[in-house]
């Protein structure tokens, strides 16, 4: 068992690279900072030695990142959980433990999830169709598309396009219509988009997530935001969360996404209108503290396992269950060598935030790593986190 450990990560970085595919959107800046790999820990030590803090301090230092944060679960427990860095780069805020992050496309295995419930309760299944739950739809979207699943939008294999022509621009932010109105609006175009591949072919779709979300608002007559609350947050005693930028509301210090450009970072303010637009909030707007994050990983290594929580064993396995392109609903499922059973990861970025999670159920483990910046020296130290973080537990067996 030790060897198999320490084996993971020296190969962790390659399965990160993997992962930057699964974000809400690519890191488009190529100006990073300088990076100083001398200040790297030499001795990682151990899970439980008390040095995890000054590890991410060494390892942001070395990258020259803002903030980190990362933690490792063994069964229902927490092992360590830590952080280092600030809020905002420029005014030096440090961040606490009870800080909110935002995980991008990380939240679309929390629509998936969700979107079981549902079926267990009877309102909707997996092989519910567009025409079934937006009759009123058809003859006015493609006709290609009248007959896609929910199972398939989770998927991502649907044949839709990976985003809806002008998403990110203003025409879906500041709107006084709900967003259930927003999502009906969104549902119309997108399906009449053009198709980009086959049915049944994977292609990563921020667009086939926020349709999902809408099929679940339509049969429950609920915004997809009061769902996560009712059927996640709730249930799984999720307490500090939120959706879109964590400082978005201003109520509360909060820590900022950056962007690097001319020679150092910048905190991302509300005020500058570059956000994730909540009407694809089922694609990616979520923000949690690590406590509530902690939470939701341990009831999907636990079902991963084969047990019952918020959901059943039987709905785990088809949440995990790879369609194409070892995709599964929300989440990567991927055969590695150094363990019997698949491994279950995704990563989350909007370009301002990079997160990333693994679960490994044959070892029943898992790790979350965390930054408020994106980019490709984040994305290295990601590897290098993820990879600090198993070694570490390995050192202990």
């Amino acid at each position: 068992m030790k060897k198999t450990i320490k084996s993971i990560g020296k190969s962790i970085g390659k399965l990160s690279v993997v992962l930057l595919s699964m974000g809400l959107f690519a890191c488009g800046n190529t100006e990073q900072p300088q990076v100083d790999l001398t200040k790297l820990p030499e001795d990682i030590g151990q899970t439980g030695d008390g040095l995890l803090k000054d590890n991410l301090e060494a390892i942001r230092r070395a990258y020259n990142l803002p903030a980190v944060s990362a933690m490792i679960i063994k069964g229902n427990e927490v092992l360590e959980m830590d952080i280092a860095g600030f809020r905002d780069a420029n005014q030096l805020d440090e961040i606490t433990i009870d800080d909110r992050w935002h995980i991008g496309s990380l939240t679309k295995s929390m629509t998936a999830t969700i979107a079981a419930r549902l079926v267990e309760q009877g309102l909707i299944s997996f092989q519910s169709t567009v025409s079934e739950i937006f009759p009123e739809l058809v003859g006015d979207i493609k006709p290609i598309y009248e007959e896609v699943t929910l199972a398939e939008l989770l998927s991502s294999t649907s044949g839709l396009r990976r985003d809806l022509p002008g998403s990110w621009g203003n025409e879906w932010k500041n709107r006084a219509d709900s967003l259930i109105e927003q999502r009906q609006q969104w549902t119309r175009k997108m399906l009449n988009t053009r198709p980009e591949t086959e049915r049944g072919k994977h292609l990563y779709s921020n667009g086939g997530y926020t349709i999902a979300g809408h099929m679940l608002e339509k049969v429950t007559g609920v915004a997809w935001e009061t769902l996560v609350q009712d059927e996640l947050f709730s249930p799984l005693n999720m307490n500090n969360t939120g959706f879109g930028p964590p400082n978005f509301d201003q109520s509360a210090a909060q820590i900022s996404g950056h962007y690097y450009s001319n020679g150092s970072w910048h905190a991302r303010k509300p005020s500058d209108g570059v956000y994730v637009p909540f009407v694809m909030g089922p694609a990616g707007t979520i923000n949690a503290d690590l406590t509530s994050l902690a939470k939701y990983l341990m009831a999907h290594l636990s079902g991963a396992r084969g047990n019952n929580n918020i959901i059943s064993a039987n709905s785990y396995q088809i949440l995990h269950e790879a369609v194409d392109a070892d995709y599964a609903m929300g989440w990567g499922a991927f055969n590695v060598e150094w363990t019997s059973g698949k491994v279950l990861t995704h990563g989350g970025s909007n370009s301002f935030w990079l997160a990333e999670w693994l679960i490994v159920p044959e070892e029943n483990f898992a790790v979350m790593v965390i930054f408020n910046a994106a980019g490709e020296n984040v994305s290295q130290a990601q590897g290098k986190v993820m990879g600090m973080m198993i070694d570490r537990y390995g050192a202990t067996l």
